[in-house]
């Protein structure tokens, strides 16, 4: 019955295979290879806080048998739980230091520390037991590439590609590897053969998705420079922000008492907007460009679809208030564009946060500034196009809230 369930599971018919390992521990309650088999169904449909429940008891039935914490490790990991799944790695790598699975989740955890050094440790540990681990080499690949040594990645990838062609996620690597050395036709190809292996596969299509806004070469440029910043660690990362953002309040401080340094500050404030600007609405509105093409429209799915179509709503609403200010002549109808777009920032906080209570409360954050928006517009076109009454106020509120959730939104973006 357990077979049937694995082979369920190798299918991707979690809910199946869950329902027949019930069946099965009804008759064997103790059967700690049932317990993990079910904690792993539980996983693979994302119901994370049954599935540490289940293995923990497969862990308090068995405690000397590595595969049930390394189980438990990976349910960990994706809750971002790192320090209690490093616990686990350690215990399993312990109790059967031979398994390169194992190693594959000690790499796993310090990869998403970015901790590259040690995962490019434990990945070599990994094939040092088993040169054909596809895990620990996608771990290494993805390593390398992220310290800058995207010639010994390449070269780790088609080590991987020549034993095991047929491995989608070797492909993502390598297409993702392409996008950061600026190869889009290729990486464009690498993307589309990982999902003729695998039509479901969510890296690729995300990744054929940056293939083809990499098309574009101010979007290319922005990608390789993102894909930088996210190797660095989400402290210096955090740092790097508040930093820019103080440079530009010092530089505003100065052009007030030194007015002849205006040539020199007023770059600097022009620099800080564009960054800003580009880190919050660049992809939504790249996004926005992709649907306006087919191929586009079929590969921008799911919540970059929804995000692109917020944006734009909001640049309809944007329109609006320029045509309103061209006609009325009345400057608070450009400012009420301004915090239209600042409606927005929740917004793409809610689809790039990390973890659980991050896109929930941006999600609230942007429900309610963007309530206020939407119905202070109303409000003031109903009011005779006059921003004057309850309709400012509300917009006023729904666009300051939407700016300051800007610091929230980047500290859980950082952390994801």
């Amino acid at each position: 019955m357990l077979q049937r369930a694995q082979l369920l599971m190798e299918q991707r018919r979690p809910k199946e295979a869950e329902e027949l390992i019930r069946s099965y521990l009804l008759e064997e309650p103790n059967d700690v290879d049932g317990h993990t088999q079910l904690a792993w169904a539980l996983f693979m449909q994302d119901q994370n806080k049954a599935a540490l429940t289940v293995a923990n008891q497969a862990v308090g039935m068995e405690p000397t048998w590595d595969h049930a914490h390394w189980i438990k490790g990976m349910i960990l990991v994706d809750l971002k739980q790192w320090k209690e799944a490093r616990v686990c790695a350690r215990q399993a790598i312990a109790l059967d230091p031979s398994d390169p699975d194992n190693y594959a989740l000690s790499s796993q955890i310090y990869v998403n520390l970015r901790n590259w050094k040690d995962a490019i440790h434990e990945a070599k540990l990994g094939l040092a037991l088993d040169p054909e681990h596809s895990t620990c080499r996608h771990l290494l690949s993805h390593s390398l590439a992220r310290i800058g040594e995207k010639g010994m990645a390449r070269e780790s990838l088609a080590t991987g590609l020549s034993q095991n062609p047929m491995d989608p996620d070797a492909h993502v690597q390598l297409g993702f590897n392409c996008l950061s050395t600026g190869e889009h036709a290729r990486a464009l190809q690498a993307f589309e053969e990982a999902l003729r292996l695998d039509p479901e596969h969510e890296g690729a299509r995300e990744g054929l998705v940056e293939a083809m806004k990499a098309k574009n070469p101010i979007y290319g440029f922005m990608l390789r420079g993102f894909m930088r910043l996210s190797s660095l660690p989400p402290r210096v990362l955090l740092f790097m922000f508040i930093g820019l953002f103080v440079l530009n309040r010092v530089a505003r401080n100065l052009r007030r008492t030194h007015p002849d340094w205006e040539w020199f500050l007023e770059p600097i404030n022009w620099l800080y907007l564009t960054v800003i600007g580009l880190m919050w609405f660049a992809e939504s509105f790249f996004d926005l460009l992709l649907l306006s093409s087919r191929s586009g429209r079929h590969a921008l799915i799911g919540a970059p679809r929804l995000r692109a179509q917020l944006f734009g709503a909001s640049l309809v609403l944007i329109a609006s208030c320029g045509a309103i200010y061209w006609v009325q002549q009345d400057p608070e109808w450009l400012w009420s564009g301004i915090l239209i777009l600042f409606g927005q920032i929740p917004i793409v906080a809610a689809f790039g946060s990390g973890g659980v209570i991050g896109p929930r409360i941006m999600a609230a954050i942007a429900l309610v500034c963007n309530f206020l928006i939407v119905f202070g517009f109303i409000f003031a076109v109903g009011d005779g196009f006059t921003m004057d009454g309850i309709g400012k106020r509300m917009m006023i509120i729904g666009g300051v809230a939407g700016a300051f959730s800007s610091w929230l939104g980047m500290i859980f973006m950082v952390r994801s």
